[in-house]
């Protein structure tokens, strides 16, 4: 079953710095085949959703988000949380 995580930055967050998060992200999500990144979050500045395709994979996904979080300076200003995608009947 697949997963979102999302990604809020507070407001004041450096637009520029966000994007430059984002672009990281698709990376990382580029070379990892259990999460994707939707091109049409490139340009937002806010509620980053990355999709974990396995509800197993939420934990590596999460530190590896985490990490990089971290290494762009957000600690604090991005929160993130999971969702869990049930199916429509």
């Amino acid at each position: 079953m697949p997963c979102q995580i999302v990604i809020s930055f507070e407001s004041g967050a450096d637009i520029h710095r966000v994007r430059n998060f984002n672009d990281s992200l698709f990376y990382l999500a580029r070379d990892d085949d259990w999460i994707s990144f939707e091109l049409d979050q490139l340009d937002k500045a806010t509620d980053q959703r990355v999709t974990v395709k396995s509800k197993r994979r939420v934990h590596q996904a999460l530190a590896k988000i985490e990490k990089l979080i971290a290494k762009h300076g957000f600690t604090g200003i991005a929160h993130t949380s999971v969702i869990i995608i049930t199916p429509s009947p």
